[in-house]
């Protein structure tokens, strides 16, 4: 048996999403009062939120040295900064990744071992 390598590259866009919360006024939830003496809720009817899905591109690849092995290895690369969440994505000091790794051992063929490790990095 030859060696056998599989790579994949995956890139999806950003999905722009904008939320309207609807919430009866009984189900507001009064959370005091502000300096005019209005009352203040928890929850606003009406209120727009923007919370995008960033864009994420991904490369992963296993190889097969010999028969019983398989080796693998995957990293993701969050776009976060460039989503609209209506401000808060400036609060970040990077984009975020993750990395994995993992094996696999054919021991016969009905029982296999296997390890992995996976690490996300967040901004």
């Amino acid at each position: 048996m030859h060696p056998m390598l599989n790579i994949a590259v995956k890139y999806e866009y950003k999905t722009p999403l904008e939320f309207t919360t609807s919430v009866p006024a009984d189900k507001r939830g009064r959370i005091g009062v502000d300096d005019n003496g209005e009352p203040v809720y928890m929850f606003t009817d009406g209120q727009k939120t923007n919370l995008d899905m960033p864009a994420y591109l991904s490369v992963g690849a296993t190889l097969r040295p010999v028969k019983p092995l398989l080796i693998a290895g995957y990293y993701g690369y969050f776009f976060d900064q460039d989503a609209n969440w209506d401000g808060r994505e400036t609060l970040l000091e990077s984009n975020s990744w993750e990395l994995g790794l993992g094996a696999e051992f054919s021991l016969s063929e009905k029982f296999l071992i296997s390890g992995g490790y996976i690490m996300t990095e967040t901004g």
